[in-house]
């Protein structure tokens, strides 16, 4: 696994065709050539003009006028054919400041993890 600079794949998501400010456990993404489903227990996939925190913290779109927020959930990308890369923009909304970066996972079709990768995120959320 290697970071890439800005990604210009065949398909590419910026979410602005979904219902806006809706809650869902699945969406599907990339032309419905993919599904991103939520894990965990919290509120699902929410698509959002912005989310903010009390106290403190906003995190707007980085482009266009909407982006996608796993609200305490984690979020799973499913391809319906094999994937050889994946790009995306990732920012953390924290309104304490004490939660940075996070995992981004990599299975093969059989689900046997093939790849870890750090996901930079700082503490202010600003995108990267």
């Amino acid at each position: 696994m290697i970071e890439v600079g800005p990604f210009g794949g065949e398909f590419s998501e910026g979410f602005e065709t979904l219902p806006h400010r809706v809650h869902r456990q699945e969406w599907d993404v990339f032309n419905d050539n993919a599904i991103v489903r939520s894990i965990g227990s919290g509120s699902g996939l929410y698509t959002a003009e912005f989310v903010g925190a009390i106290p403190g913290g906003e995190t707007w779109p980085r482009t266009g006028g909407v982006f996608l927020f796993p609200n305490g959930v984690n979020a799973e990308w499913v391809f319906g054919t094999s994937a050889e890369a994946f790009g995306g923009y990732f920012t953390t909304l924290n309104s304490t400041n004490t939660i940075a970066d996070g995992v981004a996972r990599f299975f093969d079709i059989n689900d046997n993890l093939i790849g870890e990768h750090t996901v930079t995120a700082p503490k202010d959320d600003q995108w990267v």
